[in-house]
């Protein structure tokens, strides 16, 4: 899965996830595949006591929509975290923000509710779930859908509004 950007707004680089990581890319991709740290994932920016920074990225949820805190969606992949997690990386994860464009692929980036006929339509209002995936409820809008995930082209069109 990967968030494929149309029209970036921003991209900001200045936080890594709020998880201990070993250094070893082999073991931290996992670990951040694990935790939720997938393209496209919705994140917020908070203290941390497992980051060396004291400050990461923290899966975003709904509450965080109404409060107006989410930072943005994740970019990478994690298999493409390698090159900046290893021994000379930065330990940053980049996030798109400021009203992008793109299309949300993969079924582990966007609520499998989605996929069901009906459930949503392009111009829909896109919400953040529990684990920062994107929703077809919740109390504050964070996108609008311009593509509905189907089986042949099974990738969720979003227009962000944060």
């Amino acid at each position: 899965m990967a968030l494929e950007l149309q029209y970036y707004g921003q991209n900001f680089s200045l936080f890594g996830p709020d998880l201990a990581l070993t250094g070893d890319p082999a073991i931290d991709n996992a670990a951040l595949e694990a935790a939720g740290f997938n393209a496209g994932v919705l994140v917020k920016v908070g203290v941390s006591t497992l980051n060396p920074d004291e400050m990461a990225l923290q899966i975003a949820t709904d509450a965080d929509a109404v409060a107006g805190t989410i930072l943005g969606a994740i970019i990478t992949i994690p298999g493409e975290f390698a090159n900046t997690i290893g021994p000379s990386g930065s330990n940053r994860i980049s996030v798109a923000r400021a009203h992008f464009v793109g299309n949300v692929l993969g079924a582990k980036s966007f609520d499998q509710a989605l996929l069901g006929a009906g459930a949503i339509a392009v111009g829909d209002p896109l919400y953040c779930g529990l684990t920062g995936l994107y929703t077809a409820a919740g109390t504050a809008p964070v996108a609008i859908c311009s593509h509905v995930p189907t089986a042949i082209e099974p990738w969720l069109g979003v227009i962000s509004l944060i």
